[in-house]
């Protein structure tokens, strides 16, 4: 019985270190140098204009006093103002 013993004892180590030989990796490559580029759009179309915070800010009080002025409340209040913020934002 010792002699069985002792060979399951040895598999079991063999096992559990090739286990963790296994389990170290390389170190990863190096994030290239250049990031991509910012927009996915085909060369020759122009960028979308951004807003800044603060005309975003301002768009957003004008359809907050729109929607106060007409009493818009909950859910109602909520739909219109983003109507609201996407029209204006678009022109």
């Amino acid at each position: 019985m010792r002699i069985t013993g002792l060979v399951i004892a040895a598999a079991f180590a063999a096992v559990t270190a090739s286990s963790v030989v296994s389990a170290q990796t390389t170190t990863p490559a190096p994030a290239p140098a250049t990031p991509p580029p910012a927009t996915s759009a085909p060369a020759g179309t122009p960028a979308k204009p951004t807003m800044s915070d603060d005309q975003k800010a301002k768009i957003s009080a004008e359809c907050s006093a729109e929607a106060d002025k007409q009493g818009l409340h909950g859910k109602a209040r909520s739909k219109f103002r983003s109507q609201c913020k996407r029209q204006k934002q678009k022109g």
